[in-house]
């Protein structure tokens, strides 16, 4: 029997677990700022319009050294009347938390701001419409965190057109709210390097793998011997249009070859490739299309380009495709490679083979590199044993095949059971490196499974059978697995390795 003495120490010991057991708070990680001298700043471009006509001035003043943002708004009518926006290169993730902060204050001494989201060109997918009251003296604000809700919101705002009056604004930062990961090489408590990798492990056409967000089809990664010959330039009715197509080396390094898009374009200049969905999929079984640029501009113009993303069947013209969304060149140079993501939605989704095309607006030279291109779809669920979202699965009903990504060691637990009596095949990609104890216990339909290379244990019972039943599977264990559970393949006398 423990004393009073003992029972507070193991008291004591529980608080200290059950204190380290909580959740990491989020850190505040900044996506752009709102440097007022250029409006730029981050992975977009700003944008600002006014009422009745009267575009509001944006100038740059001293206020004791510093510069500010004034927003002139002739007449009091609504917040929307009078807009300063900025619009991203890419969607905002629906399901992450978000935060605009900003200073402000305003000549009249009594006013309003307004923070919204949206959706452009359509403006739909809106949300926000947090107000601000403004004052004459300079004042912090933060709006609430928010979560966009809708897979396609790529614009802030702030709104000022509700009053009549001069407002001021500076130190506009927007960011969203991280989980802090310890990365292994890393100082301990610090975010890692958030630029994405746009080299999946080799050449990926037509695989399924898992992002650390999202299922993708890779649709081209331009690795193929024959990946220009797929990609096709259409120089309208222009022919003085220089616009070319080659695959070429990565000019950073990153990936081992991607697609260059460069010269000078018309409206009508631009650059397509012809998919072909495998197994009868169409797409409708996918959310997003994604790939990931970079730009390079040579010669002497700085301006943003914009160029269009558009999908049809293979016998549509371009002026009569759809538009999944548009997005700017940024920086007339950039150094790291970024993400562009459209939602697909109801467009053109009962095709199995389509047409995707990219243009841009300007005519004078541009210079894209384009790499990765794919569909994505939402992961079924995680499985991570360190970190749950470090892994991810997802079931397709079609091949009846369990597709399980990413990196570390399984979690010891079975989110896919729901689909038990139907799975045939696992595929299980690079990085993962073990299966958890139980994963597929008495998982009889299974018929086919493949291991990475990467992986080196399987756990106990991780495939036993039940019964007598002898069931056969086709698998070749890798060299790198060094440790295989009691019972693992119990039952599976008629394995195929």
């Amino acid at each position: 029997m423990k004393t009073f003495k003992q029972r507070l120490m193991l008291v004591a010991t529980l608080m200290v677990i059950a204190v380290s057991g909580y959740a990491q708070e989020k850190e505040f990680k900044t996506i752009l700022t709102g440097d007022v001298t250029n409006l730029k700043g981050g992975p977009g471009f700003w944008d600002f319009w006014g009422n009745e006509g009267n575009q509001p001035t944006v100038v740059d003043l001293e206020d004791n050294g510093d510069h500010y943002l004034k927003l002139y708004n002739p007449s009091g009518t609504a917040f929307h009347h009078a807009q300063l926006g900025y619009d991203f290169d890419y969607f905002l993730d629906q399901d992450k938390e978000y935060q605009l902060r900003f200073r402000a204050k305003c000549k009249s001494g009594s006013s309003q701001l307004q923070f919204q989201y949206q959706n452009k060109p359509s403006y739909g997918s809106q949300g926000g419409h947090e107000t601000f009251n403004i004052t004459t003296e300079w004042t912090e604000f933060k709006t609430k965190k928010f979560k966009p809700g809708y897979n396609n919101v790529n614009r802030i705002l702030i709104n000022f057109g509700q009053n009549q009056d001069e407002f001021y604004i500076d130190d506009i930062v927007f960011g969203s709210y991280e989980e802090v990961k310890d990365d292994p090489g890393s100082t301990p408590g610090t975010t890692p390097d958030p630029t994405p990798d746009p080299t999946p492990t080799g050449s990926l056409n037509n695989t399924m793998y898992y992002d650390g967000t999202q299922w993708c089809l890779m649709l081209e990664d331009f690795e193929g011997e024959d990946a220009v010959d797929r990609v096709k330039v259409e120089k309208g009715n222009d022919a003085s249009a220089t616009a070319t197509a080659t695959v070429v080396a990565d000019p950073h390094g990153k990936s081992k070859k991607s697609l260059n898009f460069y010269g000078a374009f018309r409206s009508t200049t631009y650059c397509y490739i012809d998919v072909t969905l495998p197994d009868s999929k169409t797409l409708s079984s996918f959310t997003n299309l994604k790939f990931d640029v970079v730009y390079n501009q040579e010669g002497t113009d700085n301006r943003y380009k914009t160029y269009h993303v558009k999908i049809g069947n293979t016998s549509t013209e371009l002026n009569t495709s759809t538009e999944l969304g548009s997005f700017s060149s940024g920086e007339p140079v950039t150094t790291e490679w970024r993400q562009q993501s459209f939602s697909i939605g109801n467009n053109n989704t009962g095709l199995n083979t389509f047409r995707i095309y990219i243009n841009c607006d300007y005519s004078n030279n541009s210079n894209l590199f384009i790499d990765n291109i794919r569909l994505s779809v939402k992961a079924s669920g995680n499985c991570g044993k360190t970190n749950q979202t470090d892994a991810g699965w997802m079931f397709d009903e079609n091949s009846k095949t369990l597709y399980i990504s990413g990196k570390g060691d399984i979690a010891d637990n079975k989110p896919w059971d729901g689909y038990k009596a139907n799975i045939s095949n696992i595929i299980i990609g690079e990085g993962i490196t073990a299966i958890g104890k139980n994963n597929f216990y008495e998982y009889n339909a299974i018929t086919s499974i493949s291991l990475p290379s990467t992986h080196k244990k399987i756990g106990e019972q991780a495939f036993c059978s039940s019964g007598d039943a002898n069931l056969a599977i086709d698998l070749i264990i890798p060299e790198g697995v060094r440790s295989i559970g009691s019972k693992a393949f119990k039952s599976r006398d008629g394995l195929k390795s």
